[in-house]
């Protein structure tokens, strides 16, 4: 039965994907319906792939060197991974899973983010045992890290273990904090200030872009090329009446000093919201309250505000994405087959490209067990897409697993800034 399942979801993904077209050359085996074509990669140029030359490049390299060529520049196979829109947010347990599921980016936050509080528990001595082992491990498995930054320390802040905190006391010490791990850390090229601000500083808008500017201003001065990620926006929403206030700051600043301090925003589009109906968020609209959002037209504003601004060249990201899978005992979830699952993890990341999202992050590889001393089986332990036998005794893959796997397959190596919308 299940290998039935899986048929069927794969079949089902060749058959959204034809509505999209990517428009860059990449290296995938294109097989017509009738048509016998040769293995990509045989060193043959069959028909299919003379009349096709972006099928198979390397087999038809006489072929492609008669045909006019857009860019020069531009290498004729994979887009580089930092192109890739696919990754994962922390947990995953196992990196066998990771590599052997394609995704090229993994996000650092919370305990194995950047946390000032945990790595300079007295002014002036770091510890850095704990991010030493976390960044050497993902190191060797992810092409590209993401780490957020906490910028609370107890010593500064004169508090014990709070999650609502604010601007620094000590800057210098907080520059001083982010250039060493900055120093320390040179395989971290994207850098993101905060997780939640929204719901987790205890500040100004305007506070929280000074804090930008002086984390981009530190970490650069250790690393010029590195890019600096704003924190994300948890509910639909928060963008406009948070967000807007902080870039407006934020585009100040640069003006006075001459400088740029930013490269992305961030939003969480999830599928813990319930409507209020009680079904479920989908990939498309969320209901908070009485009003309905819709995510085009989420990104859509949020386009509009950095463009007005200024930010034209900034890009939108999704560094926490998930829906869940089986009937989470923290509400009145309704139940969710995998097959179910599957479907909204493919929808969301393809809905996500097509509005103008370029990273994509999905939260987790592997279930959670208990997560946030929330209760066991709570929402955030359904959403991997691996079972995590603590919760219900079973460890397979999820039909989840096999659907990102092939999306990747299928996808990776495509022009993402020239995605053509057939039919939505």
């Amino acid at each position: 039965m299940k290998k039935f399942i899986i048929s069927f979801v794969v079949l089902a993904i060749i058959g959204i994907v034809i509505f999209f077209i990517f428009q860059k050359p990449a290296p995938l085996e294109i097989k017509p319906p009738i048509e016998k074509v040769g293995k990509c990669g045989d060193n043959i140029c069959d028909e299919f792939e003379k009349r096709n030359p972006n099928a198979c490049p390397s087999d038809c390299l006489s072929v492609q060197s008669n045909q006019p060529s857009q860019s020069s520049s531009r290498a004729p196979t994979l887009s580089s991974s930092f192109d890739s829109p696919f990754g994962f947010h922390e947990n995953l347990a196992r990196e066998d899973y990771f590599t052997d599921i394609g995704a090229k980016w993994i996000r650092l936050s919370g305990p194995v983010g950047l946390v000032w509080t945990a790595d300079e528990p007295e002014r002036g001595k770091f510890n850095w045992e704990r991010m030493d082992n976390v960044v050497n491990y993902y190191a060797k498995i992810a092409n590209n890290i993401l780490v957020s930054v906490n910028s609370f320390n107890e010593l500064d802040q004169q508090m014990i273990g709070v999650n609502k905190h604010k601007m620094p006391n000590n800057l210098e010490a907080y520059a001083n904090y982010l250039k060493t791990a900055a120093r320390r850390y040179p395989q971290i090229k994207y850098w993101q200030i905060e997780n939640e601000p929204a719901n987790e500083w205890a500040d100004t808008p305007e506070n929280m872009a000074k804090l930008v500017k002086i984390s981009a201003g530190a970490i650069r001065e250790v690393n010029p090329k590195a890019k600096i990620l704003l924190a994300g926006a948890a509910v639909p929403g928060e963008f406009e009446f948070f967000y807007h206030p902080l870039l407006n700051e934020l585009k100040k600043l640069e003006q006075q000093d001459g400088a740029k301090y930013l490269d992305a925003v961030d939003i969480h589009w999830s599928g813990q919201f319930e409507d209020k109906d009680k079904s479920q968020a989908t990939y498309q609209t969320v209901s908070l309250g009485n009003r309905n959002y819709d995510y085009k037209t989420e990104i859509k504003t949020i386009r509009k505000i950095l463009d007005n601004l200024g930010y034209r060249n900034d890009e939108i990201w999704v560094t926490e994405m998930s829906d869940y899978s089986g009937k989470p005992s923290d509400s009145a979830y309704l139940y969710q087959s995998e097959k179910e699952q599957a479907n909204e993890l493919f929808k969301r990341y393809l809905y996500s490209l097509v509005v103008g999202v370029k990273k994509i992050f999905w939260i987790a590889l592997m279930e959670s067990y208990n997560y946030g001393n929330s209760g066991v089986n709570n929402y955030w332990d359904n959403i991997g897409l691996v079972n995590n036998p603590q919760n219900d005794g079973e460890s397979h893959k999820k039909l989840g697993y096999y659907t990102y796997k092939k999306m990747v397959e299928v996808l990776e190596g495509s022009d993402w800034d020239n995605i053509e919308t057939i039919q939505e």
